[in-house]
Protein backbone atom coordinates (compact mmCIF):
# COMPACT_ATOMS: atom_id res chain seq x y z
CA UNK A 1 0.00 0.00 0.00
CA UNK A 2 1.26 3.49 -0.50
CA UNK A 3 1.42 6.04 2.59
CA UNK A 4 -0.55 8.77 0.36
CA UNK A 5 -3.81 6.27 0.16
CA UNK A 6 -4.14 5.08 3.85
CA UNK A 7 -6.21 7.39 5.51
CA UNK A 8 -7.15 6.63 9.73
CA UNK A 9 -9.86 7.79 11.46
CA UNK A 10 -9.53 6.70 15.17
CA UNK A 11 -12.05 6.56 18.09
CA UNK A 12 -11.69 6.00 21.63
CA UNK A 13 -13.72 2.24 21.27
CA UNK A 14 -15.43 -0.21 19.63
CA UNK A 15 -18.70 1.56 20.10
CA UNK A 16 -17.55 5.10 18.96
CA UNK A 17 -15.64 3.09 15.92
CA UNK A 18 -18.73 1.66 15.05
CA UNK A 19 -20.98 4.60 15.11
CA UNK A 20 -18.37 6.98 13.14
CA UNK A 21 -18.77 4.03 10.45
CA UNK A 22 -22.76 3.69 10.29
CA UNK A 23 -22.74 7.59 9.92
CA UNK A 24 -20.23 7.16 7.23
CA UNK A 25 -22.25 4.78 5.30
CA UNK A 26 -24.75 7.31 6.07
CA UNK A 27 -23.29 10.35 4.36
CA UNK A 28 -21.57 7.92 1.58
CA UNK A 29 -25.22 6.88 0.60
CA UNK A 30 -26.78 9.91 0.50
CA UNK A 31 -24.09 10.85 -1.96
CA UNK A 32 -24.98 8.30 -4.27
CA UNK A 33 -28.53 8.97 -3.91
CA UNK A 34 -28.12 13.14 -5.19
CA UNK A 35 -25.85 11.71 -7.83
CA UNK A 36 -28.65 9.36 -8.95
CA UNK A 37 -26.23 6.55 -8.93
CA UNK A 38 -26.36 2.95 -7.15
CA UNK A 39 -24.63 2.66 -3.91
CA UNK A 40 -23.29 -0.89 -4.39
CA UNK A 41 -21.39 -2.36 -1.70
CA UNK A 42 -19.54 -5.36 -0.40
CA UNK A 43 -20.07 -6.79 3.47
CA UNK A 44 -17.84 -8.14 5.46
CA UNK A 45 -18.33 -10.96 8.25
CA UNK A 46 -17.94 -12.05 11.69
CA UNK A 47 -18.69 -10.66 15.29
CA UNK A 48 -16.68 -7.13 14.79
CA UNK A 49 -19.38 -5.88 12.11
CA UNK A 50 -22.63 -6.94 13.75
CA UNK A 51 -22.17 -3.74 15.87
CA UNK A 52 -22.18 -1.72 12.80
CA UNK A 53 -25.07 -2.87 11.13
CA UNK A 54 -27.27 -2.61 14.08
CA UNK A 55 -26.50 1.05 14.04
CA UNK A 56 -26.83 1.72 10.32
CA UNK A 57 -30.34 -0.08 10.87
CA UNK A 58 -31.45 2.36 13.84
CA UNK A 59 -34.59 4.23 12.44
CA UNK A 60 -32.53 7.34 12.73
CA UNK A 61 -29.95 6.35 10.46
CA UNK A 62 -32.01 3.52 8.11
CA UNK A 63 -35.17 6.40 7.71
CA UNK A 64 -32.19 8.46 5.82
CA UNK A 65 -30.86 6.27 3.62
CA UNK A 66 -32.54 5.32 0.09
CA UNK A 67 -32.30 1.54 0.22
CA UNK A 68 -33.92 1.23 -3.26
CA UNK A 69 -29.88 2.42 -4.56
CA UNK A 70 -28.07 0.15 -2.07
CA UNK A 71 -27.23 -3.54 -3.45
CA UNK A 72 -25.33 -5.50 -0.62
CA UNK A 73 -22.67 -7.85 -1.86
CA UNK A 74 -20.65 -9.93 0.19
CA UNK A 75 -16.48 -10.11 0.67
CA UNK A 76 -16.60 -13.52 1.66
CA UNK A 77 -19.14 -16.33 3.29
CA UNK A 78 -18.50 -19.67 5.08
CA UNK A 79 -20.15 -22.79 2.71
CA UNK A 80 -23.07 -23.27 4.49
CA UNK A 81 -26.90 -22.93 4.53
CA UNK A 82 -28.24 -19.39 4.89
CA UNK A 83 -30.21 -20.19 8.64
CA UNK A 84 -26.79 -21.65 9.47
CA UNK A 85 -25.20 -19.61 12.89
CA UNK A 86 -22.12 -19.41 11.03
CA UNK A 87 -23.22 -17.60 7.76
CA UNK A 88 -22.25 -14.31 7.28
CA UNK A 89 -25.51 -13.81 5.46
CA UNK A 90 -27.19 -14.73 8.54
CA UNK A 91 -25.62 -12.31 10.81
CA UNK A 92 -26.23 -9.14 8.40
CA UNK A 93 -29.70 -10.49 7.73
CA UNK A 94 -30.81 -10.57 11.69
CA UNK A 95 -28.48 -7.41 12.28
CA UNK A 96 -29.25 -4.95 9.27
CA UNK A 97 -31.66 -6.34 6.45
CA UNK A 98 -34.96 -7.56 8.14
CA UNK A 99 -34.80 -3.94 9.84
CA UNK A 100 -35.23 -2.00 6.46
CA UNK A 101 -37.19 -1.69 3.44
CA UNK A 102 -34.21 -3.37 1.00
CA UNK A 103 -35.42 -4.73 -1.73
CA UNK A 104 -35.24 -8.36 -2.42
CA UNK A 105 -33.52 -7.93 -5.74
CA UNK A 106 -30.49 -5.51 -3.81
CA UNK A 107 -29.34 -8.68 -1.78
CA UNK A 108 -26.49 -10.64 -3.73
CA UNK A 109 -25.63 -13.08 -1.70
CA UNK A 110 -23.40 -16.06 -1.70
CA UNK A 111 -24.67 -19.32 -1.40
CA UNK A 112 -22.86 -20.81 0.96
CA UNK A 113 -24.98 -23.79 0.68
CA UNK A 114 -24.12 -25.00 -2.84
CA UNK A 115 -21.19 -26.59 -3.99
CA UNK A 116 -18.81 -24.04 -3.40
CA UNK A 117 -16.32 -24.37 -6.92
CA UNK A 118 -19.68 -24.10 -8.74
CA UNK A 119 -20.63 -21.06 -6.49
CA UNK A 120 -17.36 -19.04 -7.52
CA UNK A 121 -18.32 -19.00 -11.34
CA UNK A 122 -22.40 -18.27 -10.80
CA UNK A 123 -21.14 -15.19 -8.47
CA UNK A 124 -18.89 -13.91 -10.38
CA UNK A 125 -21.18 -14.23 -13.16
CA UNK A 126 -24.12 -11.93 -10.87
CA UNK A 127 -21.15 -9.45 -10.04
CA UNK A 128 -21.13 -8.89 -13.71
CA UNK A 129 -24.49 -8.64 -14.26
CA UNK A 130 -25.29 -6.63 -11.72
CA UNK A 131 -22.35 -3.75 -12.53
CA UNK A 132 -22.73 -4.45 -16.21
CA UNK A 133 -19.04 -5.56 -17.03
CA UNK A 134 -18.13 -7.98 -19.51
CA UNK A 135 -16.58 -10.98 -19.22
CA UNK A 136 -12.98 -9.53 -18.97
CA UNK A 137 -13.65 -6.78 -16.38
CA UNK A 138 -13.38 -6.02 -12.68
CA UNK A 139 -16.40 -5.02 -11.25
CA UNK A 140 -15.77 -1.82 -9.33
CA UNK A 141 -17.39 -1.57 -6.01
CA UNK A 142 -18.49 1.74 -4.44
CA UNK A 143 -17.37 0.58 -1.25
CA UNK A 144 -15.53 -2.84 0.18
CA UNK A 145 -15.87 -3.10 4.06
CA UNK A 146 -13.21 -5.58 5.65
CA UNK A 147 -12.30 -7.07 8.66
CA UNK A 148 -9.02 -8.27 10.01
CA UNK A 149 -7.96 -11.39 11.44
CA UNK A 150 -5.33 -12.22 14.28
CA UNK A 151 -3.25 -14.04 11.04
CA UNK A 152 -3.52 -11.11 9.51
CA UNK A 153 -6.24 -12.08 6.86
CA UNK A 154 -8.78 -10.27 5.23
CA UNK A 155 -12.08 -12.05 3.91
CA UNK A 156 -10.96 -15.34 3.39
CA UNK A 157 -7.66 -14.69 1.93
CA UNK A 158 -5.25 -16.34 4.66
CA UNK A 159 -1.45 -16.13 4.64
CA UNK A 160 -0.29 -19.13 2.67
CA UNK A 161 -2.87 -19.84 0.28
CA UNK A 162 -0.95 -19.01 -3.10
CA UNK A 163 -3.25 -19.86 -5.49
CA UNK A 164 -6.37 -18.31 -3.68
CA UNK A 165 -4.21 -14.93 -3.13
CA UNK A 166 -2.66 -14.79 -6.75
CA UNK A 167 -6.15 -16.04 -8.43
CA UNK A 168 -6.96 -13.75 -10.98
CA UNK A 169 -10.58 -14.74 -10.90
CA UNK A 170 -13.50 -12.70 -9.41
CA UNK A 171 -14.19 -15.29 -6.97
CA UNK A 172 -12.34 -18.49 -5.25
CA UNK A 173 -12.41 -21.03 -2.53
CA UNK A 174 -10.43 -21.20 0.66
CA UNK A 175 -9.71 -23.37 3.39
CA UNK A 176 -9.75 -21.91 6.94
CA UNK A 177 -6.82 -23.35 7.90
CA UNK A 178 -7.37 -24.60 10.96
CA UNK A 179 -11.10 -25.87 10.39
CA UNK A 180 -10.42 -26.78 6.58
CA UNK A 181 -14.39 -25.61 6.38
CA UNK A 182 -14.51 -24.08 2.14
CA UNK A 183 -14.94 -20.14 2.35
CA UNK A 184 -15.96 -18.33 -0.94
CA UNK A 185 -14.29 -15.20 -1.58
CA UNK A 186 -13.76 -12.30 -3.71
CA UNK A 187 -10.13 -11.93 -4.64
CA UNK A 188 -7.66 -9.25 -4.34
CA UNK A 189 -8.62 -7.85 -8.27
CA UNK A 190 -11.77 -6.87 -6.75
CA UNK A 191 -10.45 -5.82 -3.82
CA UNK A 192 -8.11 -3.65 -5.37
CA UNK A 193 -10.14 -2.18 -8.06
CA UNK A 194 -12.77 -0.64 -5.78
CA UNK A 195 -13.08 2.80 -5.12
CA UNK A 196 -12.56 2.66 -1.57
CA UNK A 197 -12.08 -0.25 0.74
CA UNK A 198 -12.49 0.64 4.73
CA UNK A 199 -11.20 -1.96 7.47
CA UNK A 200 -12.69 -1.67 10.95
CA UNK A 201 -10.53 -3.32 13.47
CA UNK A 202 -10.91 -2.99 17.07
CA UNK A 203 -9.57 -4.01 20.34
CA UNK A 204 -6.36 -4.54 22.28
CA UNK A 205 -6.24 -8.28 20.48
CA UNK A 206 -5.43 -6.49 17.18
CA UNK A 207 -3.31 -4.29 17.94
CA UNK A 208 0.15 -6.20 17.30
CA UNK A 209 -1.15 -7.86 14.45
CA UNK A 210 -1.92 -3.81 13.23
CA UNK A 211 1.45 -2.55 13.58
CA UNK A 212 3.22 -5.98 11.73
CA UNK A 213 0.61 -4.87 9.08
CA UNK A 214 1.44 -1.51 8.37
CA UNK A 215 5.47 -2.05 9.31
CA UNK A 216 6.98 -5.45 9.27
CA UNK A 217 9.34 -5.51 6.05
CA UNK A 218 8.12 -8.46 4.88
CA UNK A 219 4.09 -7.29 5.30
CA UNK A 220 2.69 -8.05 1.57
CA UNK A 221 4.38 -11.26 2.20
CA UNK A 222 3.31 -12.75 5.33
CA UNK A 223 -0.06 -10.74 5.52
CA UNK A 224 -2.55 -10.65 3.01
CA UNK A 225 -4.51 -7.83 4.91
CA UNK A 226 -1.32 -5.59 3.59
CA UNK A 227 -1.68 -6.45 0.03
CA UNK A 228 -5.53 -4.77 0.09
CA UNK A 229 -4.34 -1.51 -2.57
CA UNK A 230 -6.92 0.39 -4.04
CA UNK A 231 -7.60 3.86 -4.60
CA UNK A 232 -7.68 4.40 -1.20
CA UNK A 233 -7.65 2.34 2.04
CA UNK A 234 -9.49 3.49 5.20
CA UNK A 235 -8.50 2.23 8.67
CA UNK A 236 -11.55 2.66 11.40
CA UNK A 237 -9.90 1.38 14.54
CA UNK A 238 -9.92 2.10 18.22
CA UNK A 239 -7.56 3.87 20.45
CA UNK A 240 -6.73 0.37 21.61
CA UNK A 241 -6.55 -1.99 18.23
CA UNK A 242 -4.03 1.43 17.17
CA UNK A 243 -1.55 1.63 20.16
CA UNK A 244 1.27 -0.49 17.92
CA UNK A 245 0.95 1.32 14.76
CA UNK A 246 2.53 4.79 15.62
Amino acid sequence: MKESQIHWFVQKDAETTAHALAQEWVRRAGVAESNGLPFRIALPGGSTPRRLLEIVAHPDNAQAIDWSCVHLFWGDERCVSPDHPESNYLMAEEALIRHVPLPDTNIHRMRGEDDPQKEVVRYAEELRRAFGTSVDAVPRFDWILLGMGADGHTASLFPGQTEVLDCRELCAVARQPESKQARITLTFPVLNAAACVSFLVTGESKAERLASVHHAPDRKERYPAARVDPERVEWWVDSAAVRGVG
